[in-house]
């Protein structure tokens, strides 16, 4: 803001104006005087002229410095102002009227000027915190001016790419960046860079882009656009991140899961047919010649047919637990209360046959299979009716929302687990008690662990001994990721 002349008052007009002129009235008569042009009254000497002339330059000298007393002031908290270097100080708004309009003035200009000094150091903080991240960072920044053509790679960027003392062979253009691009992705990367400029979808892709010496890595490339007020794009920044290992991983997972699924093709048939064998024949000896054994040699039979059926079960939820995951999960949503009457429609004899109470409030919708989360629920519904207390069964299921997850409960009044167990049940093939108080394979749990896993959720279970015990899982709300099939034969 700049500081404007106001005019003087009208009595400091007419005392400027006066007090000079009395002043040149006063010289004249007194040197007219002295050279004797007029003889002045006799009772009027000359040295009460001199005196009258004295008195009068008093009075305009004092006026004057009463005058500018206000001025002076301002001009001296003005220079205090500034060599405190306090940018809140301000000048005292008193005085006549004058001064105090100058000094609101003086005012807005510094509240001005502190303002911009207070925003020069917000833009230096953020530009050394840009600084500071820029440097900390694994990715490799960049940000190319659409309407120039200039493209400013950051150090990391080309260190990335093999090129950190050799930057003269990797020009600030757009098309250094293309050219290096996978030739089996190099169309489908560009357009997902015109598809986020024209069509506003966003610009988030992992793609293999060739280095210095000619190896190629995988690199998760995500950019954000810079649009004018007609919408036009003006610049596009962005960030690329090695995922190599990552995609690495993601294949050694994969291939797992087709070992795990050729595991349960032979599970299913190599594994399944001796055993039907061993049970059929079994089944005949005791229907044909348990009259020709004694007590003892049925015994044996019976220990022979009830080891065939445990294995036979055990094969099958092996089988199970390895198919959990091998599937992809869609994308739509599936009603999790149509999931949980599955269940107890499959537990419908054990929740009859020990009377058991099950309740359960509205469920949501979540991105899960509906077959894996029915098998969740009847484990879960099923180890709260198998160890229950010696009161009957009561069981909630229950469902809260949180960020960014669905968080169940399954909540029962059953015999409760010790607090070091808790983490132990989820384990393959960890029992807690003998076969003869509790039938089971030990993989019940193991499977809702994987169930849950797969979807991108976490399970845990709260409990006391003989006061029942509350196992939660989360779902995400979102899917989290999808592992596709994928070979990283052609790069190092």
């Amino acid at each position: 803001m700049n500081l404007t002349t106001k005019p003087l008052s009208l009595n400091s007009r007419v005392f400027f104006l006066v007090a000079p002129i009395a002043t040149l009235v006063l010289l004249i008569i007194a040197t007219c005087h002295y050279f004797g042009f007029f003889s002045p009254a006799a009772n009027f000497p000359l040295y009460l002229w001199i005196l009258l002339f004295a008195g009068l330059q008093s009075t305009i000298w004092l006026s004057a410095n009463a005058a500018t007393k206000c001025t002076r002031s301002l001009v001296k908290e003005l220079a205090s102002i500034q060599n405190s270097g306090d940018a809140k100080l301000r000048v005292t708004e008193s005085g006549p009227r004058e001064i105090v309009t100058l000094a609101k003035e003086i005012n807005a200009v510094l509240d001005e000027a502190e303002r911009m000094t207070v925003s020069e150091q917000a833009h230096r903080t953020n530009e050394e915190r840009l600084a500071v991240a820029v440097e900390g960072t694994n990715d490799g920044l960049w940000d190319w001016n659409v309407q120039t053509g200039e493209v400013w790679y950051a150090d990391r960027f080309k260190e990335l790419l093999g090129y950190e003392n050799f930057e003269a062979e990797f020009p600030d253009t757009i098309d250094s960046f293309k050219e290096h691009f996978h030739p089996d992705d190099s169309e489908a990367t560009w357009d997902a860079f015109q598809n986020h400029i024209e069509n506003y979808q966003a610009l988030d892709t992992e793609q293999r882009v060739r280095r210095r010496r000619g190896s190629y890595r995988w690199f998760r490339i995500r950019a954000a656009v810079v649009r004018d007020a007609a919408g036009k794009v003006r610049r596009m920044s962005g960030s690329i991140r090695d995922v190599t290992e990552r995609k690495k991983f993601e294949e050694a997972l994969q291939q797992s899961n087709e070992d795990l699924e050729q595991f349960a093709v032979i599970a299913s048939h190599d594994l399944q047919e001796p055993l039907r064998k061993v049970t059929s024949f079994c089944g005949l000896l005791q229907r044909d010649y348990s009259s020709r054994l004694d007590d003892e040699g049925r015994q044996y039979l019976d220990f022979a047919i009830d080891g065939a059926k445990r294995m036979r079960t055990l094969v099958q939820d092996l089988l199970l637990f390895s198919k959990i995951g091998s599937e992809t999960t869609s994308n739509q949503p599936v009603d999790s209360e149509a999931a949980l009457e599955l269940a107890m429609l499959n537990l419908e004899t054990a929740i009859k046959d020990s009377g058991a109470d099950v309740t359960f409030d509205d469920l949501p919708k979540v991105i899960a299979k509906n077959r894996e989360l029915a098998q969740l629920f009847q484990n879960l519904i099923g180890n709260a009716i198998k160890y229950r207390s010696k009161k009957a069964p009561k069981i909630h299921v229950g469902v809260s929302s949180a960020d960014r997850c669905w968080q169940f409960s399954v909540a029962d009044n059953g015999i409760g687990i010790k607090p070091e167990f808790q983490e132990r049940i989820f384990r393959v093939f960890q029992r807690l008690h003998s076969r003869n108080e509790y039938s089971g394979t030990g993989i019940g749990l193991a499977i809702c662990k994987r169930v849950v896993e797969q979807l991108g959720g976490k399970i845990w279970v709260d409990s006391n001994p003989e006061q029942g015990c509350t196992f939660y899982f989360t779902i995400p709300k979102k899917k989290t990721s999808i592992y596709d099939s994928i070979r990283l034969d052609d790069y190092v």
